[in-house]
């Protein structure tokens, strides 16, 4: 029907309708015979085994590892070669996945709680605040001891450093956690830190971290601001369950493609 491009034949296939694997199924079968061999491999390492990656999570390893293996098992049955085909691991078999996998969910959280006590040296800081902060370091704790890989930083400039610096890396961070009041001298400074993430990552992109706002009590100026930005949230500074629920319940980047690519995969 007119179709020149790879390109061409999806859009027609996705218009007429079908699951993913659907339309991908049926457009590999009408367009491969059409393509030189080394395109149809090279596609598959670039977007089905996600072989460009620099960074792979165990869950992305495991789907591109078993993805590479039916690859495998195909070429050999179709070659005839049904001894070979019978020593091949299985597909759900673990065999060399996770061998460089990155499996930690990375959190970054911008708290001067968890640098010690709340504001040192303020007495005009009130007990409920201190119980606050002793209740997140808690929650900090409780994260890191379940393996979760966290950066702990305590103010918008150190924050707005590693967000740039991780911005022009291949390992991305999967969470910001910033409080609202960092300090005396940064009164909205996790506002400010939104502010960094809302221009890194301007778009509703895969690779953007998810945000939470720790806020001491409703305020909708705050919350209108936090509902303006993409996959952010507000969330109470006392309330240390909902916060480690809310952060292992985050989306995280399973696997991100190079520059080049056109997206990355989530878990």
């Amino acid at each position: 029907a007119g179709a020149e491009s790879c390109r061409d034949w999806l859009a027609r296939l996705v218009y007429v309708g079908g699951d993913c694997d659907t339309i991908g199924a049926v457009c590999g079968q009408l367009a491969g015979p059409l393509l030189k061999l080394d395109d149809v491999l090279e596609a598959f390492y670039t977007y089905v085994a996600i072989g460009r990656c620099k960074c792979r999570r165990l869950c992305a390893q495991a789907s591109c590892d078993a993805a590479r293996r039916y690859l495998e098992r195909a070429l050999l049955f179709c070659n005839g070669q049904w001894s070979e085909v019978s020593r091949m691991p299985r597909l759900t078999d673990k065999q060399g996945i996770g061998e460089s996998g990155h499996d930690r969910l990375s959190v970054m959280w911008v708290d001067r709680a968890l640098q010690g006590n709340v504001f040192p040296g303020d007495c005009t800081v009130r007990g409920g605040q201190r119980q606050a902060g002793a209740a997140r370091r808690k929650a900090a704790d409780h994260l890191e001891g379940r393996g979760v890989h966290l950066m702990r930083l305590a103010s918008v400039r150190q924050a707005s450093q590693w967000l740039h610096d991780i911005r022009q890396t291949s390992h991305p961070v999967d969470v910001v956690v910033s409080e609202l009041h960092l300090s005396r001298h940064e009164d909205c400074g996790g506002l400010e830190i939104l502010q960094v993430v809302d221009s890194l990552w301007p778009d509703d992109q895969p690779s953007r971290p998810f945000f939470f706002l720790l806020t001491p009590k409703w305020d909708r100026g705050v919350v209108e601001a936090v509902a303006r930005s993409a996959r952010s949230q507000h969330l109470r500074h006392d309330d240390a369950d909902a916060i480690i629920q809310a952060i292992r319940s985050a989306p995280c980047t399973a696997a991100l493609l190079p520059r080049g690519g056109s997206c990355s995969i989530e878990a």
